[in-house]
């Protein structure tokens, strides 16, 4: 893991984002593209990533949702209502898997799914110090191939949610 640095004082720790870095073979590589493939197709022929989805898909325009995404964040600021964001190292394992139990994977999927998630560590590497191994309970990893793809499915239903949440808030007079 590298401490990206965010902004303010370099000194406070808290001003630094993780970003983890797998250490892949080649081996590895092939084989998570092969995942991916059969997961991508999995998802197209179930329907089911949310139309709003254009991250990390083929066919779809990250600058476009870009755009979009930043025009409903600022008319959202503009109306006082709270605009959030989800980051790669905050998805949290078992929401994952009881998401992809809920999109019908398999067991012998779900297994590999978890088996590819858990047991995993990270250093932290600043200069020439590195820091001691710890495990890593959340998050999908950045340097590869599934982890967009799974991060999507963690997302998924995210506007479905803030859809009904809106609804509620304007059925209730709370906009």
């Amino acid at each position: 893991m590298f401490p990206i640095f965010k902004g303010g004082s370099k000194e406070d720790p808290s001003n630094y984002r993780p970003i983890s870095i797998l250490n892949t073979t080649c081996i590895s590589k092939i084989f998570e593209k092969h995942v991916s493939t059969q997961l991508h197709d999995f998802l197209k022929r179930k329907d089911i990533l949310h139309k709003s989805q254009s991250g990390f898909r083929p066919g779809y325009s990250c600058q476009s949702a870009l755009i979009n995404m930043v025009q409903k964040w600022m008319t959202a600021l503009d109306k006082g209502e709270i605009v959030g964001s989800v980051d790669f190292d905050l998805v949290d394992h078992d929401i994952l898997f009881y998401k992809l139990k809920l999109y019908k994977f398999n067991d012998i999927t779900l297994k590999w799914f978890t088996s590819y998630l858990e047991n995993r560590t990270q250093v932290v590497k600043v200069g020439d110090n590195v820091s001691a191994k710890q495990s890593i309970k959340t998050g999908v990893p950045q340097d590869s191939i599934l982890g967009p793809l799974l991060f999507l499915l963690y997302i998924n239903n995210l506007q479905h949610n803030v859809d009904q949440v809106a609804k509620w808030c304007k059925k209730n007079n709370m906009s």
